[in-house]
This record gives structure tokens, C-alpha cells and sequence, in this order.
């Protein structure tokens, strides 16, 4: 089984316009709206690769509604629970000659709210997997991933974490068995700049020497790379393909992942398949289709 939690999932309104000028009318030629947030896009795409996955984590609201609906109708298992006061964020995504994101707060998460999400993870078996994903509730302190790992180290879960900013920070000496920031987010928190392969790989080291199981790193147009736990390094080029939506590839490469290490245990292979459902995704209006060419 593979858990997925989003502590602050949104309904994401995906408009595309030639141009953004700030300050005047914009008309925009595409619109669409999409459950989102980084472990609902996870368990969307793992769905769709035909594992058995449910996602956790809270909604708020007519937003939240809407955003359960589009869940349902993906066929996905789910417990999300509402909270009482707020609303699920709606995150603008503006796609055009570079990608403009406009991020809603989201609604408050309280102790009740969490003691609910606690008991969904304590019914999970040794082995299970646990992703956690996106931005934390700002109801909620900075070392919240870091202290669910905490939580439940003795029932053997397997923790995959993708965020940013002081949560990654915070997290590694959790020990997660995969991490995945991008460039930026695995420069960000050494403070450091990273120019090329090397300076990722040995960043990755860094990663790995204050916690971090395996650190994958995707690099948008140029690829990937994993840093394993048994020592390799690896990287993998995207296929070639017309970039329509970046918005959830980075997601749908954890869903393939895991996927493929579930499937052979073998971590070259498991990034050869993360960056081929990315870039599926990457090509696509939004996560890629069952029957879309990995």
C-alpha cells in the first residue's frame, strides 16, 4: 500500500494566455480546473499505473468539495477529512512563456484534525510507504513532516518527502527513504547555487550525510539524478516531446518511482521510468493518461 498525505491540497484553475500584463485585462485562450497539491498528484498518477494507493489529508469548504468530487471521480480511495473553518486554497497556474504561480493559503489545521490523519497512518502495515507532499498549513510548525516520521519509525513505514524550504531542512535527519527537491530546493537549503551535474551529486551527498535515504533531484528539461543509498549516482535525459503543462511532473516522477522499485528493486530503472511518466506528464494537459507512451 501507498499512503499519500496532503496536508494543504488545493483546486488548481490552469489557465494558459500568449502573454501577462500586470496591471491591465488579461484574456486567457484555455481554461481548466484540477485537484491539486503534491501527494494528491501523486496518488492520481499511481492510480492511473495501477497501484493500489489512498490518498489522506484534509479539505475545507466549496473548494474542498470540489476538489473531493474530482477525486472521486478518478476512482481514487481517499480519506479527506474536512476541517471546520476555511477553505481549500485555489492555486492560479499561468502557463504562457514561463510559468506564473499564484498560491492560496489554505485553511487552518487543528489537533483534532491531526489526531484523524494519525490514526489513518497507524493503521498502516511494515513496509507500507508514505508519501508527503507540497507546503505546510502555516497552522502547522516547520518540523511537522519530520515529527510524523517521528511518529511512526517503529511500524517500519517507508517515507518519501517532497517539499521545501526549512520542512525539507528539517526532515532529513528523520531519515526518509526518498527525498525529491529540485535543483533550486536542494541548493536552497545549503544556501548554495548549483551549476552542473557534479555540484548536484555532491549537494545530494550532503543530503544524504545529514539523513537522507536517496535523493532524487529532478531538473526539469535536462533530466534527473539519484543519488542511492547504496553508494551510485545516476542520471537520466527526458524524451524528447512538446512541453504543454510542467505543473505535476515532478509528481507524476515520484509515482513512477515507486512504481518501477516496487515492481524490480532496482534504482536505475526506477529513474529511467520516474522521468519517462514526468515528461509524459510535462507533455500533457495535465497528469499523463493511463494509456499515454512511458
Amino acid at each position: 500500500m501507498i499512503a499519500t498525505v496532503t496536508l494543504n491540497p488545493s483546486l488548481d484553475y490552469v489557465v494558459r494566455a500568449p502573454r501577462l500584463i500586470w496591471g491591465s485585462l488579461n484574456r486567457v485562450d484555455e481554461a481548466s480546473v484540477f485537484p491539486g497539491g503534491k501527494g494528491l498528484n501523486v496518488a492520481i498518477m499511481l492510480h492511473r499505473l495501477g497501484l493500489e494507493t489512498k490518498a489522506i489529508g484534509f479539505i475545507a469548504g466549496a473548494t474542498g468539495h470540489a476538489v473531493l468530487e474530482l477525486i472521486r471521480a478518478e476512482g481514487l480511495g481517499q480519506d479527506l477529512y474536512e476541517v471546520s473553518q476555511g477553505m481549500t486554497r485555489i492555486n492560479v497556474k499561468v502557463l504562457g512563456d514561463k510559468t506564473t504561480d499564484i498560491n492560496g493559503p489554505g485553511p487552518a489545521i487543528g489537533e483534532r484534525d491531526m489526531a484523524l490523519l494519525l490514526a489513518q497512518l497507524d493503521a498502516l502495515h511494515h513496509h507500507d510507504i508514505v508519501v508527503l507532499g507540497g507546503t505546510l498549513p502555516r497552522s502547522l510548525p516547520e518540523n511537522t513532516y519530520a515529527q510524523l516520521i517521528g511518529l511512526f519509525w517503529d511500524k517500519g513505514l517507508d517515507f518519501v518527502v517532497d517539499t521545501e524550504g526549512p520542512a525539507l531542512r528539517a526532515v532529513l535527519p528523520a531519515r526518509p527513504f526518498l527525498i525529491k527537491p529540485n535543483v533550486a530546493e536542494l541548493g536552497q537549503i545549503y544556501g548554495s547555487l548549483l551549476l552542473g551535474e557534479d555540484d548536484i551529486v555532491a549537494t545530494a551527498r550532503r543530503a544524504q550525510s545529514d539523513g537522507a535515504r536517496n535523493v532524487l533531484v529532478s531538473r526539469g528539461g535536462d533530466g534527473a539524478i539519484l543519488v542511492t543509498e547504496t553508494g551510485e549516482a545516476y542520471s537520466a535525459d527526458v524524451p524528447p516531446g512538446r512541453l504543454i503543462n510542467p505543473v505535476g511532473a515532478g509528481d507524476a516522477m515520484i509515482a513512477g518511482f515507486l512504481a518501477e522499485w516496487l515492481a524490480s528493486h532496482d534504482y536505475a530503472a526506477a529513474l529511467d521510468f520516474a522521468v519517462s511518466v514526468g515528461s509524459a506528464t510535462a507533455y500533457s494537459p495535465w497528469l499523463a493518461s493511463a494509456d499515454a507512451s512511458f
